[in-house]
């Protein structure tokens, strides 16, 4: 079975991010100054459960407990802190912000341009974390256009269609075989509800979740929303692929009776409502988190998911990816970013390169609930996934046949990047359009997607 990480597709998403953050002049280089690996220093990192999650804090509180053991000249402070789009500049400016801090892909061209991040260029040879055998094109997510290096990914995912297998034989579908077409999606959902009277489909449309997915659907059905045209950035809402997807949303709820009629859900909402059998097929991310979604927080049994690469029209151009990578503040001192290097690839990486640690984690995972080996990007290079799955294989606790369609289709699928200006303000744009359009049986799509440009186009230019 293939493990093979989406090589061709992840280059595309990588090209469109360096190409953005040369889009205005990066922060001037950082270069390392001289550290001492063995001084007495104190960071603060993100990632902190709160008291009410006692299982959680624990676990973190050990993992910092053996961190402090390994490196007994650092120490460690939790914080609950971590990325929130309306006050990371406060935080950050304020000092409140932690030393090192998880950020979205959206967020990192503009983290890079307005010098919000440590340049940690100059660090990187540091043989803790063993960059040369990190998926390189993830790590150039995070570089600006002379290639400098501003954070490290933490992970990654693609959109793909997630769909019910029980469901699917119940309607007399073949759940090793996912639909790969906007139709096909279209007229299962149409044979699951009738066989079974479950919604055949959902997306959220809250939380600006509901943009997101619009987002990824415009892509597999033929345009991104927005342009980057040299040094400009143009919005382009307003395309027939948008409204093509908007339009197929209206179909399957008005004329289909397939769209779940609780859909005033965000992300987490709609996985609920998946696991617990009342969603065949939605949109979704294909991560660990998802899987964790449905099996651990919600009961699902795992042997009823399916996944297949996202669906496309004959003009489709691939799907959305996404993820989160690390950052260091551009306020932290040469032996704080050291350290913070060394905490990354101690959390992060670590399970990757070091059998004993794999096979731990995997243990311990396991026995928490967490799904072990759910398909997903990696964020190391091909040979050292590889390496990872056979040292973890006694702990995987999904069964990765289900997903061979995915394996065999994934690579040949380009992944593109989400909108890389005011992305979650457009969001929240297209969160009301998919809503009008659920909502209002005879919705002008035209006219909301006349509107939903125009905001667009007011929130690039605000963001210069």
């Amino acid at each position: 079975m293939s493990t093979r990480s989406l090589r061709s597709g992840i280059v595309l998403l990588a090209v469109g991010a360096v190409a953005l953050a040369g889009c205005a002049s990066s922060a001037a280089p950082q270069p390392a100054a001289t550290y001492d690996p063995d001084a007495e220093v104190t960071i603060s990192v993100d990632g902190m459960p709160a008291a009410d999650q006692p299982e959680q804090l624990k676990a973190f509180n050990d993992r910092v407990d053996k961190f402090e053991a390994e490196y007994p000249n650092i120490t460690i402070e939790g914080s609950e802190n971590g990325w929130n789009t309306s006050t990371f500049a406060a935080q950050l400016a304020g000092g409140t912000l932690p030393t090192t801090v998880a950020v979205p892909y959206t967020e990192i061209a503009n983290i890079i341009r307005n010098g919000q991040a440590a340049d940690i260029t100059d660090y990187l040879d540091d043989q803790s974390l063993e960059v040369d055998q990190l998926n390189p094109a993830l790590l150039t997510i995070a570089q600006d256009d002379d290639g400098r290096t501003y954070g490290v990914p933490k992970e990654a995912y693609s959109m793909t269609v997630f769909y019910n297998r029980d469901l699917y034989e119940q309607a007399g579908l073949d759940p090793e075989t996912p639909p790969t077409t906007w139709d096909e999606v279209r007229e299962n959902a149409e044979k699951i509800t009738k066989a079974t009277g479950v919604a055949g489909f959902s997306i959220p449309t809250t939380a600006n979740h509901g943009g997101w997915m619009l987002t990824a659907m415009s892509y597999g059905m033929g345009s991104t929303l927005e342009d980057l045209d040299g040094k400009k950035v143009t919005a382009t809402v307003d395309n027939d692929a948008t409204a093509e997807a908007l339009q197929l949303i209206s179909d399957m709820q008005w004329k289909d009776g397939t769209f779940a009629k609780n859909f005033l859900l965000k992300y987490e909402e709609v996985a609920a409502e998946f696991a617990a059998g009342k969603v065949a097929q939605f949109v979704g991310m294909g991560s660990s988190y998802t899987f964790n979604q449905f099996v651990r927080v919600n009961g699902m049994d795992s042997d009823a998911i399916g996944m297949g690469v996202l669906p496309q029209t004959k003009d489709g151009l691939g799907t959305l990816g996404g993820g989160a990578i690390q950052i260091i503040s551009p306020k932290a001192t040469p032996n704080q970013i050291a350290a913070a290097l060394k905490w990354i690839s101690f959390t992060t990486f670590n399970q990757y390169f070091h059998e004993d640690v794999a096979v731990t984690g995997a243990k311990a995972a396991a026995a928490a609930g967490n799904v072990i080996g759910a398909p997903s990007t990696p964020i190391v290079s091909d040979e050292v996934y590889d390496q990872y799955l056979g040292w973890i294989g006694d702990y995987i606790n999904i069964d990765r046949d289900h997903f061979q369609s995915f394996f065999d289709e994934r690579d040949a699928q380009p992944v593109l990047p989400e909108p890389k200006v005011a992305a979650q303000q457009i969001y929240a744009t297209l969160d009301a359009a998919i809503q009008s359009v659920l909502t209002d049986e005879n919705a002008d799509i035209d006219a909301i997607l006349k509107d939903a440009q125009s905001q667009a186009e007011s929130l690039i230019a605000s963001e210069g």
